[in-house]
């Protein structure tokens, strides 16, 4: 009897693997199960075994093997390119809220490949509902002049959500950053972009009203001063 390939570890995974892959119409509970197993491995092994839940065929194991990608920094930045460019086929599937949650709430980015593979998302200008939400939720954790460009770009969404998100980064930004733009370690107490109207259209829950409505005065805002803050 020939024994098995690799550790035991890695013939467990490998058995999980062959099960979900098999499943032809996994369920939520089928998804958890194959998540907690990814996520309790070695971290190479969960690459591999990402990556041959993502070169299936069936769109329900293509979506779940992009967002476990994504919730485990896995080749991340190279799911969400794929999102990018598979979203009409992606956004078809019952499982695309959770590849939404995978980016805009589990995704840890950093700050230069990060950006770039976000960027790709913002650029479609896509009508998908919940899309530049989630990318203005991961750009948020950035927190840097460096994202400013892409949040400009999402204070031209067709999601409210995501204005919102772009004006709330921004008025937190004009209120901190100091003359050259820049986010100083610790935060100004008021920054020279502070004013009063800037305090004025900065989301609060004590004045709420629509992402349009926040978006009109900080894309003006933006053209006014982008060339000042180097871009």
């Amino acid at each position: 009897m020939v024994a098995a390939p690799g550790t035991i570890d890695e013939q467990l995974l490998n058995y999980v693997i062959s099960w979900y892959i098999s499943v032809a119409s996994p369920t939520v509970s089928d998804d958890h199960r194959l998540f907690a197993n990814l996520q309790s491995a070695n971290r190479q092994d969960a690459l591999t075994a990402i990556g041959s839940i993502m070169s299936s065929v069936s769109l329900p194991h293509h979506v779940v093997g992009l967002s476990s990608a994504i919730k485990l920094g896995l080749g991340a930045e190279s799911a969400i390119s794929a999102v990018a460019e598979e979203l009409t086929a992606l956004a078809s599937s019952s499982k695309f809220p959770d590849l939404l949650g995978a980016i805009g709430t589990y995704y840890v980015p950093n700050q230069v490949s990060s950006l770039a593979a976000l960027e790709q998302l913002i650029e479609l200008h896509t009508s998908v509902p919940g899309v530049d939400a989630a990318a203005a939720s991961a750009l948020q954790k950035l927190g840097s002049k460096a994202v400013a460009s892409a949040m400009a770009e999402l204070l031209d969404s067709q999601d409210q959500q995501a204005q919102l998100r772009a004006a709330t980064f921004f008025g937190f930004y004009s209120l901190f950053a100091d003359a050259q733009g820049n986010l100083p370690q610790g935060g100004l107490a008021k920054g020279p972009f502070c004013t009063t109207d800037t305090l004025q259209y900065t989301p609060r829950s004590d004045n709420p009203q629509s992402g349009g409505y926040y978006a009109a005065f900080w894309k003006i805002w933006w053209w006014q001063n982008h060339e000042r803050l180097g871009f």
